[in-house]
Order: C-alpha cells, then sequence, then structure tokens
C-alpha cells in the first residue's frame, strides 16, 4: 500500500470539519481517517491505524497530541497526518506560563519600592532572617504544590482546584473564597504601590518634578482617582481576555530584567548626596538631604542591626511582625501559575519546575540586593526613601519605567488570577445560587461576571490608601491559603491512597507538617487579630458548606483519613481484652421489608447507646440471576439513602441467597468487622399482620413525597404486604431455628412486635409522666414459682440495661421505668420485692418495682399497695401461662410506651416450634410496642 497517496489524498482533505470525528474509509481496511476538534485545541485530520484509533471522549473529541503522533510515527506504529492550525486558545510553556509570571508577582513592587525599608528597619541580620523564614515557607509550600499538581490533572482555579479535590468542597470552599479575596486584596495592593510610584517620581516633589510642566496633585481623593484608573485599565485588559496579557508577559519580563540589572550595575554609581521632600502623615513637609556613600564596610556594620522607627507611609512604629508582613507580600506570586493553569500546555509538569525554578531565581536576586543595599546605602536614606533605587540610578527613567511595568504586571495577574479562581468555585456550585451568576463565561473562557465582581471589591480596597496598612492582612489570607496546600498534601501522604503517586518526589509528610505549622504559626506572627479573624471566617464557611451538603463527585480525604485510622484502630480492639464494665450494645437488626421496618429502625438505633449498628436485609434469589445482581447496588443505594432520611447511625448488609434462612445465619456470623461484631441479634415478629407502609409515612413527613429523587426507594424495596397477600420468606421451624442458633453462637437474642404503633405515640414522648416496664419473668418461671432469689440471670440483667440505655435517650429522659416480678405468697412477695429493690440499687438503675401475686392477677405488693381481687384460680395459671400473664400484664399497662419481656427459650423439639411461637403471640397480644428478650453474655456486674 502506497501510504503517500493516503496522506495527501485531496478528496478526504476537502472534505468540511466536523465537531465529532467522522471515519472515513482510506481504501485500506487497517486504517481510518479522522476529522474533527482534538482534545488539546487543533483542528485538522488524522489518519492512524483501526486498531490504534485515538481514543474519543464523550465531548467527541479524539485524544492524541502532537507528541504522541510524532512517537508514533517514529516508532512505524501508525502513520500519521494532520492539518496543523490552532482553533482554541494558545497554551503556555513552563516559561512563559509559570517562571514569568510567578517571578513578575514576587518581584513587584516590594522589590523596588520596599527592599530599601525592610533593609533600613530590619537590618541586614534580620532582613537576611526574614528572607530564609518566608522563602522557607514558601519552598515548603511549593513542595506541596508540586507533588499535588503532579498527581492529577490541575485545571482552572489553581490553589482553589487542588485544596477541593484534595480536601473536599467544605475546606476548598472555604479556602477557594478566602484566596479569592487574598488576590483581589493584592491587586489592590499593587495599584497602590504603583500609584505611590508615580507621585514620587511625576509628583510635585517627585524625582523628575524638575524637568515636568506638569505636576501630578497628590491628595487622598487624586491618589484614590489614579488607583481607579489604574484599576480601570486592568478592568479593560480582563474584559478583553487573558491572552491579551499573556502576550506581552514575556516582554514586561525583558523590560523588568533590564531594569533589575540596571538597579544592580548602579550600586557601583560613585558617591553622591540629594535632598528630598518627605511628607509624613497629618505632619508637615520636610527636608533631607540623604547620602549615597558607595561599597563601605562601616555602612555595612551601621545597617547590620535593626532600628525600628516610624514608617513614613502610615506614622507606626515598625516591629519585626510588620516588617515581615510587608515583605512576605513578595514571596506570594508562588501560585501565579497554578492560577493559570487551566492555560497550561502541561500543567502537571509546568507548576513544579517553574515555580521552583522561580522561588530559587527571586530568592537569589533579594538576597543579593539586599546585601548591596546595606553595604552602600545610608540608613536615613532607607528610612526617608523608598524610591531610593531611582535616585541613585544612572539611567532613572528605565528602573521607573521597569517598575511601572512590574507592578502593573502584579496587579493585572492578581486580578485575573482571582477572576478565574471565583469562576472555578462559582461553577462547582459551593455557595449555590449566592455565586451562581459569576459561573458564567465567555465561549473563550473569560468570566466576564467575575472580573467585574473582582473590580468592585478591589475599588473598595482602595480606600485603604497606604500599602503598609493592606500588607499584613494580604500576607495572612495567602499565609492560610499556603497552609491548606500543604494540609492537602499531608493529608493525601497520611491517607497512604494507592492512587496518589506524585510524579515529584521530593516532598514528604514532614516537610507538608512543617509547612502547614510555619504558615499558622507566622500568620499570628504578622497580626493575631487578623489570624483570628480569618480563621474564624474559614471555619464559618466550612460550617455553612458542610452544612448546605453540596453534591460532589470529588472525592473526600476525609473518607480517606478516616479510613486509614479506623483499620489501625481496629486492629488495635483486641476482643480478648473484652470486660464487661465496658459493654455496649452492638445490634445486628434483620429486616425483611425496610418499608415497614422504619420505627423498628429507629428504635433500635436509639437503644444502641453509641454502639454498633448492623441492617441486615436479604435479596432472595440467585448469583446467577443477572437481573437481580445488576439490581444489587441499586437497592444498597436505596438501604443508604433510607439510612439518611430515618438519621440513624447504622451500617448496612445486603446480601443474596437462594435460601433466606441460610443467608441469615450467614449474617449472624460473618457481620461485623474485627472486635466491633454484633452481641444481640433483632429478630421481627413471626406474625399475619397486615404491614402498615412506615416509609411513605417518613418520606411524606418530611415533605419530600414529592422529590423525584426519592421516589427509586419506593420502586427498589418489596411492595407492602396485606391482608390477601400474606407470605412468608421462611417456614416457623426455620425462624425459631435461627432464633436457636443466634443463642448457641452466644448472642443475645431480641424480638420486637407492634413497632408500627410507635408512629402513632411518638409526638407524645415529651409528656410529663410515661412509662417503660421491664417484666422479669417467663410463663414457666411463674408456674415453677422460680423467680428472683439473690442473683438476677443474664436475661433479667440485660432486659434492664436496654430499659436504663432507653431513659437515657433525649426524648425519652421523662420515661419511667416500672420493674414488675411475680409471686405465689404474700410473705414470699414481700422477701422477694425487698431483693429486687436491693439488687436494682445497687445496678444505679432508678426504678419503681412491683410484685404481682400470682393467686390474684390484679394484686401486688410495692411500698404502697397490697389488693387482693381474686379473679383466677391457680389451676388455671397452671393451665394457661401465657393467656394470664398477657392479661396481667395488659391490666397494669397505663402510659406505657414500651413493655419489655422475658424471651422463653426455644423449646429443643422441633415439632413444638409452632406451638411456641403461638404462646409469644398469645403473650403479647394486644400490647404496646413490645420487646422480647433473652441474654447469653453478661452485661453487667450482677451484686451478690
Amino acid at each position: 500500500m502506497n501510504h503517500d497517496n493516503i496522506l495527501h489524498n485531496p478528496d478526504l482533505e476537502s472534505q468540511p470539519l466536523v465537531e465529532a470525528p467522522r471515519a472515513h474509509t482510506v481504501g485500506h481496511p487497517n486504517y481510518s481517517y479522522y476529522r474533527g476538534k482534538s482534545e488539546d485545541g487543533y483542528e485538522g485530520s488524522l489518519i492512524t491505524s483501526t486498531v490504534l484509533a485515538p481514543e474519543i471522549t464523550p465531548d467527541g473529541l479524539y485524544k492524541m497530541d502532537q507528541e504522541s503522533e510524532r512517537n508514533f510515527c517514529c516508532k512505524g506504529i501508525v502513520w500519521a497526518y494532520r492539518k496543523v492550525f490552532k482553533s482554541g486558545p494558545t497554551k503556555l510553556s513552563t516559561f512563559t506560563g509559570v517562571i514569568v509570571p510567578c517571578t513578575l508577582s514576587m518581584f513587584s513592587v516590594i522589590l523596588f519600592l520596599r527592599i530599601g525599608m525592610v533593609v533600613g528597619q530590619a537590618g541586614l541580620l534580620q532582613t537576611v532572617g526574614m528572607l530564609m523564614l518566608a522563602y522557607l515557607v514558601t519552598a515548603l509550600t511549593v513542595l506541596s504544590l508540586s507533588a499535588i499538581s503532579t498527581n492529577e490533572v490541575i485545571k482552572a482555579g489553581g490553589a482553589y482546584y487542588m485544596i477541593s479535590r484534595a480536601l473536599g468542597p467544605e475546606l476548598g470552599g472555604a479556602i477557594g473564597l478566602l484566596f479569592y479575596i487574598a488576590n483581589v486584596f493584592g491587586c489592590a495592593l499593587y495599584v497602590i504601590g504603583l500609584k505611590e510610584v508615580l507621585i514620587n517620581n511625576f509628583g510635585a516633589s517627585g524625582t523628575f518634578a524638575d524637568s515636568l510642566t506638569y505636576t501630578l496633585p497628590s491628595s487622598y481623593l487624586w491618589d484614590y482617582l489614579y488607583g481607579t484608573l489604574t484599576l480601570g485599565i486592568g478592568l479593560i485588559v480582563c474584559v478583553v481576555g487573558a491572552g491579551m496579557f499573556a502576550k506581552t508577559t514575556l516582554l514586561i519580563f525583558i523590560i523588568v530584567m533590564v531594569s533589575l540589572l540596571a538597579v544592580i550595575i548602579s550600586f557601583w554609581h560613585p558617591p553622591r548626596d540629594y535632598n528630598i521632600q518627605v511628607t509624613l502623615p497629618n505632619g508637615p513637609i520636610e527636608n533631607h538631604t540623604l547620602f549615597f556613600f558607595g561599597f563601605s564596610n562601616e555602612i555595612m556594620w551601621q545597617n547590620f542591626l535593626s532600628h525600628y522607627t516610624t514608617d513614613i507611609t502610615t506614622g507606626t512604629i515598625q516591629t519585626f511582625a510588620t516588617i515581615f508582613a510587608i515583605l512576605f507580600n513578595g514571596c506570594t506570586g508562588i501560585m501565579a501559575g497554578a492560577n493559570m493553569s487551566g492555560d497550561l500546555k502541561n500543567p502537571s509538569k509546568s507548576i513544579p519546575q517553574g515555580t521552583l525554578q522561580a522561588v530559587g531565581f527571586t530568592f537569589l536576586v533579594y538576597l543579593i540586593v539586599a546585601f548591596l543595599t546595606a553595604y552602600t546605602c545610608h540608613r536615613t536614606m532607607l528610612h526617608y526613601d523608598y524610591a531610593y533605587m531611582v535616585h541613585i540610578n544612572y539611567l532613572p527613567p528605565l528602573v521607573v519605567v521597569g517598575i511601572i511595568v512590574v507592578t502593573m504586571s502584579a496587579s493585572l495577574s492578581n486580578f485575573i488570577g482571582s477572576t478565574r479562581i471565583l469562576w472555578a468555585v462559582a461553577k462547582d456550585d459551593i455557595f449555590g445560587i449566592l455565586l451562581k451568576p459569576f459561573s458564567w463565561a465567555t465561549k473563550g473562557g473569560n468570566p466576564i461576571p467575575a472580573v467585574f465582581l473582582s473590580w468592585f471589591i478591589a475599588q473598595l480596597v482602595l480606600f485603604a490608601g497606604k500599602l503598609n496598612t493592606i500588607a499584613p492582612l494580604v500576607s495572612i489570607l495567602f499565609l492560610l491559603s499556603y497552609a491548606n496546600v500543604n494540609l492537602s498534601c499531608l493529608a493525601l501522604e497520611w491517607a497512604s491512597a494507592p492512587n496518589f503517586r506524585p510524579t515529584f518526589k521530593y516532598f514528604h509528610w514532614t516537610t507538608a507538617l512543617l509547612g502547614f505549622l510555619a504558615c499558622v504559626i507566622m500568620m499570628f506572627v504578622v497580626n493575631p487579630l487578623y489570624a483570628g479573624i480569618a480563621i474564624v471566617l474559614y471555619l464559618t464557611l466550612i460550617v455553612i458548606i458542610h452544612y448546605r451538603k453540596t453534591p460532589t463527585s470529588w472525592g473526600d480525604i476525609t473518607q480517606a483519613l478516616i479510613f486509614h485510622q479506623v483499620r489501625k484502630y481496629l486492629l488495635m480492639l483486641d476482643i480478648r481484652k473484652d470486660h464487661v464494665k465496658y459493654w455496649r450494645p452492638q445490634l445486628l437488626l434483620l429486616v425483611s421489608n425496610p418499608r415497614a421496618s422504619v420505627q423498628q429502625i429507629q428504635f433500635m438505633n436509639q437503644m444502641k447507646k453509641s454502639g454498633l449498628f448492623i441492617l441486615g436485609h436479604v435479596l432472595k434469589g440467585s448469583m446467577e440471576d443477572d437481573v437481580l445482581v445488576g439490581n444489587y447496588n441499586t437497592t444498597y443505594q436505596a438501604w443508604l439513602k433510607l439510612v439518611d432520611l430515618a438519621k440513624v447511625k447504622a451500617f448496612v448488609e445486603v446480601t443474596i441467597s437462594p435460601s433466606m434462612s441460610h443467608a441469615i445465619a450467614t449474617l449472624i456470623q460473618v457481620s461485623g468487622l474485627g472486635g466491633m461484631k454484633p452481641n444481640t441479634i433483632v429478630f421481627g415478629f413471626y406474625d399475619d399482620q397486615p404491614q402498615h407502609d412506615a416509609l411513605y409515612s417518613l418520606i411524606k413527613k418530611e415533605k419530600l413525597d414529592k422529590d423525584p429523587k426519592l421516589s427509586y426507594l419506593m420502586d427498589t424495596f418489596l411492595p407492602m404486604k396485606d391482608e390477601v397477600e400474606l407470605y412468608k420468606d421462611f417456614t416457623e421451624i426455620e425462624y425459631v431455628q435461627l432464633i436457636n442458633d443466634a443463642l448457641r453462637l452466644g448472642k443475645n437474642v431480641c424480638i420486637t412486635r407492634y413497632f408500627s404503633k410507635m408512629e402513632k405515640i411518638s409526638r407524645s414522648l415529651f409528656q410529663s409522666a410515661f412509662y417503660i416496664d421491664i417484666w422479669l419473668v417467663s410463663p414457666e418461671s411463674i408456674v415453677q414459682d422460680v423467680l428472683i432469689q439473690g442473683d438476677l440471670d443474664d436475661t433479667q440483667l440485660i432486659m434492664l440495661q436496654f430499659a436504663c440505655i432507653m431513659q437515657m435517650v433525649p426524648g425519652w429522659k421523662n420515661a419511667k421505668l416500672r420493674v414488675f416480678t411475680c409471686s405465689q405468697s404474700h410473705d414470699q412477695g414481700i422477701i422477694r420485692l425487698k431483693v429486687l429493690k436491693s439488687a436494682i440499687e445497687e445496678l444505679r438503675i432508678h426504678a419503681r418495682v412491683e410484685v404481682v401475686l400470682t393467686t390474684t392477677p390484679l394484686g401486688s405488693i410495692d411500698t404502697t399497695t397490697a389488693e387482693n381481687d381474686t379473679h383466677t384460680s391457680p389451676e388455671y395459671l397452671s393451665a394457661h401461662p401465657y393467656k394470664w400473664l398477657n392479661r396481667t400484664i395488659r391490666d397494669r399497662l397505663f402510659n406505657t410506651k414500651v413493655v419489655f419481656c422475658y424471651l422463653s427459650k426455644p423449646p429443643a423439639d422441633v415439632e413444638s416450634y409452632s406451638e411456641y411461637l403461638q404462646n409469644l403471640a398469645t403473650m403479647t397480644d394486644e400490647f404496646p410496642p413490645c420487646i422480647l428478650m433473652y441474654g447469653e453474655t453478661q452485661v453487667i456486674h450482677a451484686p451478690q
């Protein structure tokens, strides 16, 4: 085959461009022709192997960049031709997209207008220390930034995107908004600096005043006007688009480098002196003669130590903290490249490499300028002339141009960066309708609404008037942002997630931790009040976003951290070290139809007392049933939604099995993990009572019945059983056998009945007095008169324990406990009353104790009564113990909300299982919500 004929086929080339790639035959079965728009912003044609055809994205773009094509062609694997012309925005390289903007932002106004002030106030020694401290914080943050950016694709939003995708929407959204404010304030800071440059050079007492026919007037309002005009220029640039600014950054960088070179050379200028007028805040105009000595060891030693004095712009006495706050603004440009991540060709590669190179270069320049200043400039000059670099320069206009250009560049960089951050936050819908208007952008990706909001806020910040006034706040907001970048890296490293595999290897969790702590400490060093306010605002935003429950699919690092810690502590939770003193309920509630079991689920959630609560459910069928297996995940997700809707704290276990009894037996054995395994199994009652659709009632009560997102809950779970269609998932024998199996495994057993009534009485739980009744007797023990003689058995203890737990639950605190037992004689009843009261007091349970005389069902022995209303004979009790106990309990129900009854142990004879269930039904007939209990484990110390 002649590949040239394919590559230059005029018929194919003449076909129109289409949005989605369209394959055409090229006369060979192994090749396909694609014509359309590629993922990297190019349009054209592509011929490639059919086997190795490019991956088509959902957006209709084919994934094959130029480098991939070139590699494939060289290897002879695929012959490709693409008529390349750019249709999308120009992507930036590492140098133009990261190094240049970072360097310009880090130099800006601080290098040219404040480094002399820093040396004059803090001295050379402290200046070097401040630079090392500031760049230590910066370098540690860059290491974390590099690790994150090389682990995943970084999109528009820069630091916000990284933090939100690592720490989740709460922390990401909060820091995104604060980082946006930091960039807007930083933009205003550089505008104020630019205004200062204009006044110092073109004002009435400026450097070039003598050569100008008209000088710039200076007052608070004039200064504000200059700032407004400067911001207006920035507004125009941003509205036109960031591409316009990006095209000029290289030229700006060259101008700044030439100006910087002129500054460094000018330190070798011969000694000279000059006069300057200084206008102090609210003070007179002072004339000073300032001296430039050239290189002198004497001058260096005079400038070596600190000499803090009044700042000529604010009139306040400077300190280490205030000077550091100003200097640190020269280190805040490390995010300039990350903020433009959406415009970079390869963000994951460019951000770490470019940022590290920019940090190293600017640190070296700052050190050189600081040393040259300390060796040549008299301290008085540094105190009174912040624009000293202009006055000592061979070519003052060149330096002024450089300062203006770099300051304007830094301002625009922060302006554009802030708009991209706000747009990214708004687009993620973290703050809902509040930021919804700012999620709109042009087809070219220019967020116009965000541009105008940033311009408006910056206009307000200009009212501060002085650079040194807002510098501490800007530093604190950037430090808070950097702290979160380090926290993101630390969390990702600590989570030990296998997918955290950054290609940048020069970091460690200790560097991230050190960077985080350094940022937080320096925030309070700069200004404790501002730092406190920033942190409170940050935490407030986190709470607001958390309760708004923003739906995202980013992944939440907290889940990875929780998993890591839970796994570690589960391994430490040794079941062999369990002690009865620290026993707590760990429940497995077996649910057949969740639509009828909502009240039961909610009640058991209250009864767990910070213990384990598992909801077990079985899908009856075979794993060979593809439809059933396909519905498994849907059912599981519906269960999780039900847990949220019912507001319970529970785990869900769903299993598929052709046999319900085998599946439940398996759940009883394998549910839980490690030391967190159920010790109490809760069954529903085996009867033919009609079911109530409690799930629909709950949805309607929460006013969510019209929510389409919840309709699938009703469709997923089984339909309700009615009186006509009553069916059982297993036989009576299987049901009782499951109870036996649970007891043989050493599990406590609970059987619940009539919990559909709980909905009717739940509204009255806060009334002044209601009761929880605990009957510590079984029909067999009444007939045999084998009742409480001394110690309480395990079943009686667990009944008291669970009833006491319910009394601790909010809403049940007004419940009063009533404990009942029986006796065949009055004298024996008095003894049993004393024994039981003593035992309950030793258990620290507050309850009213009553002893019922079996010869008189309505009679009782307590502290005040001893009634003797004969109703039945002892023969009736012996013949019908379950009916007798049912009548006795029902006659004593008085505003009773829950009844705890003693569950008889299942008989050994399988043929008696049906009678056993019938007896339980007879004993609990027409009760309020009732729980039958049998205990196999010791739950509290029984009194001796």
